[in-house]
């Protein structure tokens, strides 16, 4: 019993441990304002954050939750007003891609079975006066349809933009479900900076394999409980 106490203690102690040494991010806006109808680590979801701490291209999501594969971003761009490249610190922020333009790629891992409908959730702080707005490129055979836009423009007293940080929130449902799919924007205008993207994915399975897998749950419950008896 002892030993049990000193190892249970150790544990506790590794685990605390990794928890303050983890990075922490905040909750991109789509999850606590409530846009997103699922919880991250359900069934058939993923998510992915880049953060940019690394100068590193292609660059692996900083952190992630997605079985199917790992989630990279790529970066190409051309030197304008704002020199292309990884900057470790600029305009306040650390870890930020720039150019004018600065084109960015997420190649987003997924399901490999074919359900028929997928949601997804894209936010990312920038800055930029001119962009190609971010669009889900999947190939032929598949709709994409734009539920959400919010560009995180904001004007002051006068109309004018306020030529700031901004966050800017885009869901799509796509169907049927892809194996991958890639996100595609581009910033520019008298520079593009992109400092931190998250993307939510989560594919929805045909209703009747919903219905036999509650089936097969209720299945297993009921065969316990007879075995108890």
């Amino acid at each position: 019993m002892k030993i049990k106490v000193q190892y249970g203690r150790l544990t506790m102690l590794l685990l605390t441990v990794c928890f303050f040494a983890a990075p922490v991010t905040a909750a991109p806006t789509y999850i606590t304002e409530g846009l997103m109808s699922w919880q991250r680590g359900d069934a058939g979801s993923t998510w992915q954050e880049w953060t940019f701490d690394q100068g590193a291209d292609p660059a692996i999501a900083d952190l992630f939750y997605n079985p199917y594969g790992t989630p990279e971003a790529s970066f190409t761009g051309t030197d304008g007003s704002v020199v292309f490249g990884w900057n470790d610190m600029i305009l306040g922020r650390q870890g930020v891609w720039t150019g004018d333009p600065v084109f960015v790629e997420l190649l987003i891992p997924n399901s490999p079975e074919a359900n028929p409908v997928k949601t997804i959730w894209f936010e990312m702080d920038y800055r930029a006066v001119s962009m190609l707005n971010p669009t889900v490129l999947v190939g032929e055979g598949f709709e994409v349809e734009q539920i959400y836009y919010d560009s995180g423009l904001r004007r002051d007293e006068y109309g004018q933009v306020i030529d700031d940080w901004r966050t800017m929130v885009v869901g799509w449902t796509v169907y049927p479900n892809p194996s991958q799919e890639i996100i595609s924007f581009a910033l520019a205008g008298t520079g593009g900076f992109v400092d931190r993207v998250s993307v939510d994915t989560v594919c929805v399975p045909e209703p009747t394999s919903l219905i036999l897998g509650g089936m097969g749950v209720w299945l297993i419950g009921f065969w316990k409980r007879t075995r108890a008896f």
